[in-house]
C-alpha cells in the first residue's frame, strides 16, 4: 500500500477517532489571570524578554556525577569484552 499523490481516502481503518465536530463551549466564562507565564514556559523566550522559571526536575543539572557514572559504565563494559 504505497501512498498515491493527490488522493485522500480518509483515516486508516484501525484508527479510532471520534470524527464528529465538537465546538468549544464556555470559553467566554473561563477563569482568567490564574496562570503566570514565567511558570508555564519551560524555555527562555528572548523575543519577549521572558526568563523561564527553573524547575527542580534535575534535567538541567550542573552536577558532574552523571558523567562519572557514564564513565564507570563504559569502563565496566570495556573490561567485560576482554
Amino acid at each position: 500500500m504505497n501512498p498515491h499523490r493527490h488522493r485522500w481516502g480518509g483515516p486508516w481503518r484501525d484508527l479510532k477517532v471520534d470524527a464528529a465536530v465538537k465546538p468549544a463551549l464556555g470559553l467566554a466564562f473561563a477563569p482568567r489571570g490564574q496562570v503566570q507565564l514565567a511558570e508555564a514556559v519551560t524555555r527562555d523566550v528572548p523575543e519577549i524578554d521572558l526568563k523561564a522559571k527553573q524547575s527542580g526536575c534535575g534535567c538541567r543539572s550542573t552536577d558532574g556525577s552523571g558523567a562519572g557514572v557514564l564513565a564507570f559504565v563504559v569502563i565496566l563494559v570495556l573490561r567485560r569484552r576482554k
